[in-house]
């Protein structure tokens, strides 16, 4: 956010502190206020100078001069999460395969990909969790690191579940018998998210502003778990929207002690916090955030 005003600024010229701020996105921010000479408010960019004086991830603090009126102003400005380029990927590959070889999760035959194949996945998603969470303003190895753990660890118990989800709801539907064992949801899709998870989410970002929903879903309504559960296993660009969005809900249930202004400067045991409800709650949960920390500090040293 610029000064005190909602614009939105991009950073994308922006490579280190010191470095000169182009002025024509300077110029209209320092023009002299509504009332003084025409003349003035019409003066070009180049009378305005503007230096990085601090950039760190999710932030820049800018300090703008109008050479004419003198006038001062310091602007905070977002800066985007970037994509990565083949030597980024290529280290996350060297220090995955560091730190946890390059095998299965459990078993080659109880799970489906190994530790390299699990990260082909994330990285050719690499633009798509790049414009979400930049969208949502959030550090983009939360989604990267959740999204590997699941689809890493995804297995053919993962892949039953889903098969009975499906022949509950064509029952639903009226195609076939009724199902001994009626599924209503599954964890689904890369991030392995069950609808009932979504929904909540979905709609929690509505209640935000963070997205637009023309009706929020009701997750008591079968239909509506079955339209969402749908989209999750069958749409890889809704599955990383729903998991960015479930990461900024993680956040807001705990928002008096991961509020999301600091989400760029989240301390070890906030990030733990956020990468564990994304899992659930408690021991097992808080051992799957320990993990996911290990992978969140390989992806944000490759992605800074």
């Amino acid at each position: 956010t610029v000064g005190d005003s909602d614009r939105t600024v991009r950073c994308r010229y922006a490579s280190r502190p010191g470095q000169r701020w182009p002025r024509h996105l300077l110029a209209g921010y320092l023009q002299p206020e509504t009332g003084t000479s025409p003349d003035l408010k019409k003066l070009p960019s180049s009378c305005v100078s503007g230096k990085i004086n601090t950039l760190k991830r999710g932030t820049a603090i800018i300090t703008a001069t109008h050479k004419v009126t003198d006038r001062i102003k310091t602007f905070e400005v977002y800066v985007e999460n970037s994509l990565l380029d083949e030597n980024d990927k290529t280290e996350v590959y060297n220090r995955f395969n560091n730190l946890i070889g390059d095998g299965y999760a459990y078993l080659p035959i109880y799970n489906i990909l190994d530790v390299n194949e699990a990260l082909e996945d994330v990285l050719e998603h690499d633009d798509i969790i790049t414009e979400y969470c930049n969208e949502y303003r959030i550090p983009k190895e939360f989604v990267q690191s959740v999204l590997f753990r699941e689809i890493w660890c995804y297995s053919v118990t993962d892949a039953a579940a889903d098969v009975a989800v499906q022949e509950y709801y064509a029952w639903k539907e009226g195609v076939g018998s009724e199902p001994l064992i009626k599924k209503t949801d599954s964890s689904t899709g890369l991030g392995q998210i069950f609808a009932s998870t979504a929904i909540k989410a979905l709609n929690n970002a509505d209640d935000r502003n963070f997205i637009s929903l023309t009706t929020q879903y009701d997750a008591s309504d079968w239909y509506d778990v079955w339209i969402v559960w749908q989209k999750l296993h069958n749409n890889n660009t809704f599955n990383i929207q729903c998991c960015s969005l479930v990461i900024l809900d993680c956040q807001y249930e705990f928002q008096d002690d991961v509020p999301y202004d600091d989400f760029f400067d989240f301390s070890e045991s906030q990030i733990k916090t956020i990468l564990a409800r994304y899992n659930g709650y408690g021991d097992a949960a808080a051992e799957y955030g320990d993990i996911c920390y290990q992978y969140y500090q390989i992806f944000e040293a490759c992605n800074s």
